[in-house]
């Protein structure tokens, strides 16, 4: 009989509450000296295994910002716009300079489209080519000198799963 107060549950509330006191009443089986040191044992190595896990996200975060990040060779400053050019402390006659003769070796190295949509639609930034058409606006590292070098542009490519990504194309 299931619903009957004597039956099967207050049996079983009997035996658990037999096994507590059980456990109540015997002595412990290591001494609380050893159960300190068994304790302080367990969290040393979670403790370095902690510390080298963060050391390991720290180096991959700084190698991954290292090879992200567009490079200069020598003393250089990496620009793209006039604007640029103008943070890094230059004068803004020679970042125009600078500016357009990276726009004429994106002009005639770089590939070309009829409209600026489809110029947009295959490259991060373009602007309007003089010899007609659009090409994409390059980024440079300029040196004292004030010749830009290294002229580089961004492509869209699509990886597998057709995500859109940026590539960077050096002009040479």
């Amino acid at each position: 009989m299931a619903g009957a107060p004597g039956g099967e549950m207050s049996r079983r509330r009997g035996w658990l509450a037999e096994i507590a006191l059980a456990a109540k009443e015997s002595p412990p089986l290591m001494s609380a000296q050893f159960a300190n040191k068994r304790a302080s044992m367990t969290g040393a190595p979670l403790k370095y295994i902690v510390i080298l896990v963060a050391l390991a996200a720290a180096g991959f975060s700084f190698f991954y910002a290292r090879r992200s990040a567009p490079v200069c060779a020598g003393d250089g400053k990496y620009m793209a716009s006039v604007a640029d050019c103008q943070a890094w402390g230059l004068d803004s006659s020679l970042c125009r300079q600078a500016v357009e003769k990276a726009r004429a070796v994106a002009a005639r190295a770089a590939p070309k489209t009829e409209t600026m949509f489809q110029c947009e639609l295959r490259f991060t930034d373009c602007f309007e080519n003089p010899a007609g058409g659009f090409s994409p606006r390059p980024a440079f590292c300029l040196r004292a000198g004030g010749e830009p070098t290294e002229i580089r542009y961004l492509e869209y490519e699509a990886d597998r799963r057709n995500r859109k990504k940026t590539k960077e194309v050096r002009i040479d």
